[in-house]
């Protein structure tokens, strides 16, 4: 590399000796307050001017650029840590709560520029031409600055400008006496302005000199004299005479050796000695109130200790001066009185105990009376119950519903009195479980329904569709909220009615609910809403002669929804009704974490049993049909006794009949059909009734009532009340057997411990499955290779080889369409165990010990995972094949097909991308209302969806072809279209294995598949219409 002599190298060399000097000299007084940043600028500047020097000196065009990309190194922190010390000093911005996070922001731009010179080649943001010219016989570097070089200029100036007018402002509003300070000062900041302004106009005086380092070179100069000369950044010489004798606060300097450097007044007149006794003299406590400071100054370590002094009380402070080095140079005590302080924190800590010990007090009676009361008043509630099933006249029944009404209600005021109490002590806590919202708004309603009923009210609830069923919170204390407010509603309201409305917002992971309880009552002047909030309090004091109740259930619901993290508030005009609003904070729970109790489980009470639905009211029989299937029992329905009569004598035995009151009246010979057809135990039949008649009605005749409208909750207690035997509890062989019928799975259980391999085989045997055993991983995966199984219950702690090891092998050799469901069965229960053993690739798990219930969930799981049917299932609805019964689809019935003698009519369908039988078990007997309600719904999203999933294949896109497959499954499962879920399904499993090369054929298979269904769809509804 050629090198030359520029006349400006030398002078550059020799101002970078003496910032690098100045920097060695700062680094042994680093101990100076602001001589930390003050060093990190001189080596900036330091390497800045070397390697301009450098870069004057050499010679082609390579290694000038090189050398001018080496600058920046030096050059983007100089104006920032100019600003740093000025903000440091001033401490007018660095009360910032994260200023080394306000450090690194103030880098950034300057870091961005550092990288865009060192890639300037790419693109011309700093650099936009480079040439070299020659000077009386020296090359020079001639460069033509860019926008992203003036950028950081005009920041640079920024932070210039800002820097010196803080510091500016701080040195004029110290003191006056340091002129000569505050001269040096402003000159070492207009020299850097000076400098770079010359060279950016080109007015140098000097051709092909960047002044700039060599100006910033003076100011920082300058900077370090006022720093370590006239210790300008020191306040205690200034403030010493104007402030210091003037505190309060007693204030004593001593040095190593604990000698007295300087003291106030305050300090000597605490120490009762003379001030020439003790200036300059070892601080001597040999009084018994000193000895926790003497112990203190003994120590090397700053302290903060109290002192009781002549009835007084000190907080007193020690803090080490100038530390280095493990040792302190002296120390500054200052003792400052906080009696009254003292005195009032006693007072305030013996008004608190006071008030605990009252509130405990409190608590502790509230608690031992509501038990004292509960003891009798279970007896007289149970014993109440218990008469009124005996036979009764109508002057007994009303006594008796008089006597529980009473006793009900003071329950409820027990229950808020001691709510109350454990509000006030703040020992009521939120479970946080998994829940089904549905269900519980349901509970809610069907609590107070009754209530409404007597009123004739009209009590409805809208939920938002959009809503997340599954969430987790405490679904009791919601529960408790929406009965209080749907009480008060009932109570205030003479007629009309009371609607339940709930909203949402989502932000990730959780969901904020609202609530709007909205009645037709009598209303309450907004003046007197905030007394509502208040203890005990109503609006007036008629309100609890007419309409009793003890003022609490407002404040209750306030404060539960306050620990919920929502509020509440009301809206009200007299005569015109009121509207509460409340909102409430859950987290959305998790297809992992589902609900423990809900009507969307199956349970191993109701799984496939078979329930016939007797009621004129299609849009009843829909949604009995629609609930009961969810909780997975077959379901057929009729709307006469001839169809009812129809399906008894064609089909296999049912398990319940749920019978409407009008056809039971018209046809009362219908029970003896129902209990003629031969079975080995009692039909149990429960009688749909209307919601204000008797509940005793018939009682002999009917294993139960259900009042119509039908609840959720309500159907699926009773449908588990009469399931409940012996039998149904458990899993018999005919049981067994028609799961396995249905469901015919190849198993294999993987598991090294025999106790635990019987346990599930036997469990399997039950459901009528022959499953497969394997003592290990290994054993395992060789019978994979050698059968197809659909499901694989999988142990993880083995011998030879784990259950992950064992996964893993298993996926890798077969293909991804033939991939067993794989339930991991273990012991392993700890936090994130879950989710670690499904990534590796297994669907699900379960821990042990394992349950009935919890097996026959997770086969229900992967029975919607994949359909295997290995052997084709037998039919289970139909006993005899017949060519009247052909068309009869093999679940719920399509009843409006059946004609006025109980015969279907014989219809030919043609080969179709919608299963008609699998529709009308999804939906009820009515499929052509729903085709015309649901198809502009379906084709609208489907479309958007396959928008979204042509794009996503394009692109290759693994996460959005597989949101968006998995979208268009489920929709079109639910609308029985059973090829096009299934290729969304293929296509779905691709993305999640990421194996996208087949993706456009599938792709092209579901549009194929989309336009006969949307064919389909057009023509089943101008059927209809016609």
């Amino acid at each position: 590399m050629e090198w030359q002599l520029s006349p400006y190298t030398p002078p550059l060399i020799a101002v970078g000796l003496i910032t690098f000097v100045t920097a060695v000299y700062t680094y042994r007084q680093r101990h100076v307050f602001g001589a930390t940043n003050l060093l990190v600028m001189l080596l900036s500047i330091t390497l800045w001017i070397w390697t301009y020097a450098v870069e004057l000196s050499a010679v082609t065009l390579s290694a000038k650029l090189f050398w001018a990309k080496v600058q920046w190194l030096g050059v983007f922190y100089i104006p920032v840590g100019y600003f740093l010390f000025a903000i440091k000093y001033t401490g007018d911005i660095w009360a910032l709560k994260k200023p080394r996070q306000f450090a690194y922001a103030l880098l950034v731009i300057p870091l961005f520029t550092l990288l865009l010179a060192w890639t300037s080649a790419s693109h011309p943001l700093i650099w936009d031409a480079t040439r070299l010219v020659t000077h009386q016989g020296n090359v020079y570097l001639h460069l033509s600055y860019g926008f992203g070089y003036w950028v950081f200029v005009a920041y640079v100036y920024l932070l210039l400008l800002s820097g010196t007018i803080l510091l500016l402002r701080k040195i004029m509003a110290t003191s006056p006496q340091f002129k000569g300070q505050m001269i040096l000062v402003l000159v070492s900041t207009f020299f850097p302005w000076l400098g770079n302004f010359t060279y950016i106009t080109r007015t140098n005086p000097l051709p092909h000199l960047d002044p700039t380092p060599f100006t910033f070179a003076i100011s920082i100069l300058c900077l370090a004299w006022a720093l370590f000369y006239f210790n300008f950044l020191n306040v205690v010489p200034i403030a010493h005479d104007l402030v210091m004798e003037e505190l309060e606060t007693g204030v004593l300097v001593l040095d190593r050796q604990n000698r007295v450097v300087d003291i106030n007044a305050t300090a000597v007149s605490l120490l009762k000695k003379e001030k020439k006794a003790l200036w300059g003299k070892q601080l001597i406590l040999d009084q018994p109130h000193w000895t926790s400071l003497a112990t203190a100054l003994q120590e090397n370590h700053s302290a903060k200790i109290e002192l009781g002094l002549d009835d007084a009380y000190y907080e007193v402070s020690v803090t080490l001066l100038g530390q280095r080095k493990d040792k302190a140079s002296g120390r500054l005590i200052t003792l400052h009185n906080v009696t009254k302080r003292k005195e009032t924190e006693h007072l305030l800590q013996c008004a608190k105990e006071a008030a605990e010990a009252a509130s405990l007090a409190k608590t502790h009676f509230l608690t031992n009376m509501s038990h004292e009361i509960r003891t009798p008043l279970n007896a007289v509630v149970g014993m109440t119950e218990m008469l009124r099933q005996t036979p009764l006249n109508d002057n007994q029944s009303e006594i008796l519903n008089v006597v529980a009404n009473s006793s009900n209600h003071l329950v409820l005021l027990i229950n808020n009195i001691l709510d109350f109490a454990k509000l006030e002590a703040g020992n009521l806590t939120l479970n946080h479980q998994s829940f089904d919202l549905n269900d519980c708004l349901e509970s809610a309603i069907d609590s107070v329904s009754q209530a409404a009923h007597k009123k004739q009210l009209q009590l409805t609830y809208n939920l938002d569709e959009q809503t997340p069923m599954w969430l987790v919170g405490d679904p009791v204390r919601l529960r408790q909220i929406l009965i209080n407010l749907l009480e008060n509603s009932i109570k205030f309201t003479q007629e009309g009615k009371i609607e339940l409305a709930v909203t949402h917002s989502t932000a990730a992971e959780n969901v904020e609910l609202q609530f709007t309880v909205q009645d037709t009552g009598i209303g309450i002047d907004p003046d007197q809403i905030q007394q509502l909030f208040s203890p005990f309090q109503q609006a007036d004091g008629s309100m609890t002669r007419a309409y009793g109740g003890s003022g609490l259930g407002l404040v209750i619901c306030q404060r539960l929804v306050a620990m919920m993290g929502g509020d509440i508030h009301l809206h009200s005009e007299p005569g015109q009704g009121t509207a509460v609003h409340f909102s409430a904070r859950f987290s959305v729970a998790t297809e992992a974490h589902p609900p423990a109790v809900t009507l969307r489980q199956h349970n191993t009470t109701l799984a496939l049993k078979r329930l016939l639905v007797i009621t004129k009211d299609a849009s009843e029989r829909r949604h009995i049909s629609k609930e009961a299937r969810v909780a997975g029992l077959e379901v057929y329905a009729a709307a006469s006794e001839q169809e009812a009569t129809y399906w008894i004598n064609h089909s296999q035995p049912f398990d319940a009949v749920l019978l409407d009151t009008a056809v039971w009246q018209e046809a009362p010979t219908i029970l003896e059909q129902l209990h003629h057809k031969e079975s080995q135990k009692p039909l149990p039949v429960v009688l749909l009734v209307p919601a204000d008649s008797d509940p005793l009605l018939a009682p002999n005749l009917f294993s139960g009532t259900l009042p119509t409208p039908v609840v959720s909750s309500q159907l699926y207690d009773v449908l588990l009340n009469v399931l409940s035997t012996s039998e149904a509890q458990t899993f018999g062989e005919g049981q067994g057997q028609t799961m396995a019928a249905r469901y015919p799975f190849n198993i294999l259980i993987v598991e090294d411990n025999d106790v635990n391999r019987r346990v599930l085989k036997n469990m399997l045997d039950k459901l009528g499955y022959q499953a497969d055993v394997a003592s290990n991983g290994q054993i395992a995966v060789q019978a994979a290779a050698q059968k197809k199984y659909d499901v694989i219950l999988m142990d993880i702690q083995m011998p030879v080889m784990d259950g992950v090891e064992a996964t893993r092998h298993i996926l890798a050799n077969c293909p991804v369409a033939e991939r067993p469901y794989i339930i991991t069965v273990t012991a392993h229960a700890l936090e994130g165990d879950r989710e670690y053993y499904l990534s590796v690739g297994m669907n699900e798990y379960v821990s042990k010990p394992i349950t009935m219930n919890k097996l026959l969930e997770v086969l229900y799981q992967a029975v919607n995972h994949h359909a295997p049917m290995t052997a084709p299932p037998e039919p289970t609805t139909i006993l005899e094949s017949t060519p009247e019964l052909a068309a009869i689809p093999t679940a719920i019935d399509t009843i409006d097909t059946i004609d006025t003698n109980g015969l279907p009519e014989q219809s030919i369908v043609p080969p179709s991308p919608i299963d008609l039988a699998e529709l009308a078990q999804l939906v009820g007997e009515n499929t052509s209302e729903f085709i015309q309600m649901m198809t502009p719904i379906f084709l609208e999203d489907t479309q958007q969806v396959l928008q979204k999933l042509t794009v996503a294949v394009q692109s290759q896109d693994s996460p959005e072809i597989r949101l968006a497959a998995h979208t268009l499954k489920g929709s079109s499962a639910s609308m029985a279209m059973t090829k096009l879920s299934e290729l969304c399904r293929a296509l779905e499993m691709m993305a999640k294995e990421n194996e996208l090369t087949d993706a456009p054929q599938i792709l092209e298979q579901i549009q194929a598949e989309f336009r006969r269904v949307a064919a389909t769809l057009a023509e089943m509804v101008d059927t209809a219409v016609q």
